[in-house]
């Protein structure tokens, strides 16, 4: 395969782009990766002096010596070159030896902050056109804040991607993903009923609102950020990936100390709900933060904020549901134990890197998620529903005898409680499910019958029914 699913290929024009920056700056046996910026691109640097064995003597240039040691280079558009940073017109290029690149990868893949194929497309073309320079110094941009909420106007929203001002259009789309990720929908219908299912995130005096959300450029690259500002607000403390409570409790009750726990709701493959309330007592208790990623609940279906420090989302899927742009997010609960110094930490260390294209089309996929939600609702448990019933499974104009040993869904769970716990008036139960068979030929069978789209994402409008 030469490409697929962004979070483990590397997308041809982002490679093509790589290429051709080590091509003309860089030596034989070096490799590039790209980022939105100069920190990011350190923080690769880093991460591959860490974990090669190999340290270079802390000393990352700006300029690539004659050799294939690593560096940095702070490439911007020729007008920008000696202003200060934007990350619009800026782009940095970590390279480094070519053995290395495999922990370049890990960082890659595991921080989602590598850039988009929207980005690489516009920087690769100022790129061959002469309109990209190297920056004869590093120049780190302050930290924006979020900008203020604020209604958007009925003519914001139905002009939003025809204005020919590309920077004001980005800026009202984020606002407007941001207002969607807490509750407050900009335009009537159906919106308007998905607007009372979130009336409990009021939060008593403190209301959840737009300055609450904050964007990042994938979901993977929201979690890889929640954490590095829980660590440095709480400071160096291991961190908790959802497992067995009991055992929890007790190496807590021992004296271990905690960061925070980071689970899913529910849980991916097997749908499993955790018992937040439960998990909530005890980080009361011992004192840990309460990370949630409510990519498959999602926030129509569930309002797990309340139970919360910090609640993420991978917007690549079901929120975006087209397949054609990534993005993330996370929100801060504001009666949550941690929000003053988290909400602070975040505003002092925030740097908007999502890329103003890929913001215009989250924005416009996501006008109609309550309706597309609904329907992966409804098609999603009435499948399982079926399966569960039934032994026949019609795929296509097939129909395969192929008994199904168990559906995995929140609904059909031992932990539906813990679902509903926090289901909203009007939610569903979401729209993965798995499913086993008793042996491996049926399972090819099905599969390779079953005509949809196959891949290791979810929510697209596209396997819609």
């Amino acid at each position: 395969m030469r490409n697929g699913y962004p979070r483990f290929f590397i997308n041809l024009e982002i490679r093509d782009f790589a290429d051709s920056i080590v091509t003309q700056y860089g030596f034989p046996g070096q490799k590039a990766m790209l980022f939105p910026s100069v920190p990011i691109a350190r923080q690769c640097i880093d991460f591959i002096e860490r974990n090669s064995g190999t340290t270079y003597h802390g000393t990352i240039r700006v300029r690539a010596e004659k050799n294939a040691a690593p560096c940095i280079l702070d490439l911007v558009l020729h007008d920008e070159v000696g202003e200060e940073t934007n990350p619009e017109t800026a782009i940095s290029a970590a390279l480094f030896p070519e053995d290395r690149l495999h922990v370049a990868l890990k960082f890659w893949q595991h921080t989602g902050e590598g850039i988009s194929s929207r980005r690489a497309r516009v920087f690769h073309k100022a790129f061959i056109d002469g309109c990209l320079g190297i920056r004869s110094e590093f120049v780190i941009a302050q930290n924006p804040k979020p900008c203020e909420a604020k209604d958007m106007t009925e003519s914001e929203h139905t002009h939003c991607s025809e204005s020919h001002d590309r920077k004001s259009t980005a800026r009202i789309a984020k606002l407007a993903i941001r207002r969607r990720l807490t509750g407050n929908f900009d335009t009537p219908n159906d919106l308007q009923e998905a607007n009372s299912k979130h009336s409990e995130q009021d939060a008593g005096e403190k209301r959840v609102s737009a300055d609450d959300a904050f964007l990042y450029p994938s979901g993977m690259s929201s979690i890889y950020n929640v954490h590095r500002v829980l660590l440095k607000a709480r400071g160096a403390l291991p961190s908790i990936m959802f497992g067995e409570l009991d055992n929890l409790q007790e190496r807590c009750e021992n004296g271990e100390k905690f960061l925070a726990l980071f689970c899913e709701f529910p849980g991916n493959p097997l749908l499993k709900t955790p018992d937040l309330r439960k998990i909530n007592e005890l980080a009361s208790r011992f004192g840990f933060a309460i990370v949630v990623d409510e990519t498959i609940g999602n926030f129509l279906n569930v309002n797990v904020l309340p139970s919360a420090d910090v609640v993420m989302n991978s917007l690549t899927k079901a929120f975006s549901g087209t397949g054609n742009v990534m993005g993330g997010s996370c929100v801060l609960n504001p009666r949550g134990r941690y929000y003053d110094i988290l909400h602070k930490t975040i505003s002092q260390d925030y740097q908007d890197n999502y890329w103003p294209d890929d913001a215009i089309v989250m924005e416009q996929n996501s006008r109609d998620f309550v309706s597309r939600n609904s329907r992966m609702n409804e098609s999603a448990e009435r499948l399982c529903q079926r399966l569960k019933e039934s032994s026949i499974i019609p795929t296509g104009y097939l129909v395969l005898t192929a008994e199904v040993k168990k559906v995995y869904y929140p609904k059909f769970c031992s932990t539906r409680w813990c679902f509903d716990a926090y289901r909203t008036p009007c939610g569903g139960y979401g729209a993965l499910f798995s499913l086993t068979f008793h042996n491996d030929s049926e399972a090819r069978c099905f599969f390779n019958a079953l005509e949809t789209a196959k891949g290791p994402s979810l929510g697209t409008n596209f396997t819609l029914r």
